[in-house]
């Protein structure tokens, strides 16, 4: 945690576990809020901020630890000084940043924990964000370049007439964001959290509506679970614990599940009650077609997103909104995914490699890893099982591939037993149809999303006038 007080004495706290700075006036012990959660106007999100400094100007520095960067505030927001691209080794970005100190000049010292460097950034009087222009056009087009880099954006438009693996409102995700962002309202309406009692406390996972009595998860969720009211599903509410809640009356853990390998980790969850998918607040997401099943799918470097209310970082706290990440299909041949994959025919990697910095973490297992396909619809790819910490370097995230299981879960779904119990599937006289990792294929992967800067006709001619008004 960094503090900082200014000539007022008034003290700035960077707020590490709650995400936030935090200003105390002086002589006054309520504090407000400056920046990430909680902030009167909510313009950033901080991820376990350490550092904070006031400049003579009145700018407000943070060291953005969990996102790898420094931003300053302005006249119009905060704006990304340092690690705009992420975290990495590059002279732009960092890696882990723990303090940051001005020298009397204005220069920045920060130290990059894990590149091993002290890291200087020169402080020029005359660039975008100085504090004195030379000249106003030059103030206004810098702006304008950073106001069109902080709002770009994808936006997945899905097809609305579609059976399955389309919301009420489009996917946005922003290209800028670091480790995760929070999920619109009803653009994710598939990702359930899931509680389980276990002693006396409970542990939670993610999954997915692929029907309206079914829900999705990883074996290692609810292996151990005896009664499947244990286990109670939340779904519609971006919220965790929060939304139509159903128990579970069947636990279908699949038959050849291994603990020890991570192999086969999928289960299904029947519900006690059916979801009423006709609310606006639910859907189901699209399973793969059987055709997708040859070849290594999806293919590496496809655009996927995950989803989850996991924890924020490696044992740090857990969200209590629906966080979603962009991350990219791993090549199973790849050194990053062969040092970490068991068995490439039924798992996947995925992650930003090789840096890391997005990635799921401990308590989103189970949850929605999915690929906006050529139909204009999301559709179930992979199931969050397992990884090294959370988006370290050199180490993606594997994934239960969601293709080699098509067959068990179409076999599954219809079977209703007569009483709720936790089932043994009868073990099929042969293994799964599985994905054979080993080929690359040359399937055409169609992006149907729209990359947008989201600017507004009357919003577009402001901008014009904005810049040539002297």
């Amino acid at each position: 945690m960094g503090i900082f007080v200014d000539v007022n004495a008034d003290l700035y706290v960077a707020d590490n576990a709650n995400d936030r700075v935090q200003l105390f006036k002086s002589g006054q012990s309520i504090a407000i809020t400056v920046a990430g959660d909680g902030s009167i106007q909510e313009t950033i999100s901080l991820v376990r901020p350490t550092g904070v400094v006031l400049d003579r100007n009145g700018h407000l520095f943070i060291l953005d630890r969990g996102n790898h960067r420094i931003i300053k505030s302005g006249q119009y927001g905060f704006q990304c000084l340092v690690g705009c691209d992420g975290e990495g080794s590059q002279s732009n970005q960092l890696s882990n940043p723990i303090t940051m100190n001005f020298d009397r000049t204005g220069n920045i010292f920060v130290t990059d924990t894990d590149n091993h460097r002290i890291q200087k950034y020169t402080f020029y009087e005359n660039s975008c964000l100085g504090s004195n222009m030379m000249h106003a056009l030059v103030f206004r087009l810098c702006y304008l370049f950073l106001f069109c880099r902080i709002t770009y954006q994808t936006e997945y438009s899905c097809d609305s007439k579609a059976p399955c693996g389309c919301s009420q409102f489009p996917v946005v995700a922003n290209a800028r964001i670091v480790n995760g962002e929070n999920a619109e309202r009803n653009t994710l309406s598939w990702a359930v959290s899931i509680k389980i009692q276990a002693n006396e406390g409970y542990y939670q996972c993610g999954g997915t509506i692929i029907d309206d009595s079914y829900i999705i998860t990883a074996a290692h969720c609810v292996d151990f679970v005896r009664n499947p009211s244990d286990i109670s599903v939340y779904a519609g509410s971006l919220h965790v614990f929060d939304g139509v809640v159903r128990s579970a009356s069947e636990i279908h853990v699949h038959p050849y599940y291994d603990d020890q390998r991570n192999r086969n980790d999928i289960a299904l969850l029947k519900l006690d009650r059916a979801l009423d998918l006709s609310n606006d607040n639910l859907s189901k997401i699209c399973l793969p077609s059987t055709v997708a099943t040859s070849g290594e799918y999806p293919i590496a470097g496809t655009s996927l997103l995950a989803a989850g209310w996991g924890d924020k970082w490696s044992e740090g706290p857990s969200s209590t909104t629906l966080q979603q990440v962009t991350i990219q299909a791993v090549g199973a041949q790849t050194t990053y995914c062969q040092h970490i994959i068991e068995d490439p025919t039924v798992q996947l990697c995925a992650g930003i490699m090789p840096g890391g910095g997005k990635d799921t973490c401990q308590g989103d297992s189970g949850g929605p890893l999915m690929m906006f396909n050529a139909n204009q619809t999301w559709e179930l790819v992979g199931i969050i099982s397992y990884g090294r910490d959370c988006a370290v370097p050199d180490y993606p995230g594997v994934y239960t591939r969601v293709t080699s299981y098509l067959e068990w879960i179409n076999t599954t779904i219809p079977y209703t037993p007569t009483s709720p119990t936790t089932l043994t599937t009868t073990l099929p006289t042969t293994l799964p149809t599985q994905t054979t990792a080993t080929k690359q294929t040359t399937t055409t992967v169609f992006d149907n999303s729209s990359s947008s800067i989201g600017i507004s006709t009357s919003l577009f001619l402001s901008i014009i006038l904005f810049l040539f008004k002297y």
